[in-house]
């Protein structure tokens, strides 16, 4: 597949986080849409629910997530590695029906900005249990939610998210692994260390399915109705 085909590549040399906050009461309406929507997966639930956005439609499921919402008791917060993602995410949102996020704020940091200084985003769910994000949150977010889509040379062009659905795309994608490992830190300034088994555990969703062998008799059999 090339890139052009890929309508969720984001480009490598612009890894840029953004937000987009809306501030108002506790959204009791759209976590009740997020929870019923098969296009969110609630991945923390408490006083404060974080959900990832992992598909666009239905007919275009993702194993690694697209962006993510945050819905706090003041309000509402969007993150996606693109601030086209973020649009995507708000109509995402907006088609759900019971609601409609506004920008009330929004902010844009470089990775290394970010990895640098990771409490000067919006963070709800961890000052909801009395801590600031680290450089390894943001780097564990950055790993499955942008690099995962920046086409890759080593996958033949193909980003990850896409190499991964075909059991010799997750091979290779799984033997770069200890090459990011070490990659990670000399590409972005303040990029924590990470082994290889933690790169798995994060970016190899379950191999795919081998393709069915064909049916040598039936193809016989075909060939001598033709």
């Amino acid at each position: 597949m090339s890139m052009s085909a890929d309508p969720w590549a984001l480009d490598a040399k612009r890894a840029t986080f953004h937000q987009m906050a809306t501030f108002v009461v506790w959204p009791h309406s759209l976590v009740a849409a997020v929870a019923a929507s098969p296009l969110f997966e609630i991945r923390e639930r408490d006083d404060v629910v974080r959900a990832e956005w992992m598909a666009a439609s239905l007919d275009e499921p993702s194993a690694y997530p697209l962006g993510r919402i945050t819905l706090h008791s003041n309000g509402v917060v969007l993150d996606a590695f693109s601030e086209e993602r973020i649009a995507d995410l708000q109509r995402a949102v907006d088609g759900l029906g019971s609601w409609r996020v506004t920008a009330d704020e929004t902010r844009a940091f470089s990775l290394e900005d970010l990895l640098a200084n990771p409490a000067a985003v919006l963070h709800p769910v961890e000052e909801s249990r009395g801590r600031a994000p680290t450089a390894r949150d943001v780097a564990v977010w950055y790993l499955r939610a942008g690099w995962t889509f920046q086409p890759n040379p080593a996958l033949n062009g193909r980003a990850p998210h896409i190499a991964a659905r075909t059991g010799r795309g997750w091979t290779q994608l799984k033997g770069l692994l200890p090459e990011l490992a070490a990659r990670l830190p000399e590409d972005h300034s303040g990029f924590p260390r990470f082994d290889p088994e933690e790169l798995e555990l994060l970016l190899l969703p379950g191999a795919p399915a081998p393709s069915p062998t064909p049916d040598p008799s039936r193809e016989s059999g075909a060939s001598r109705r033709v």
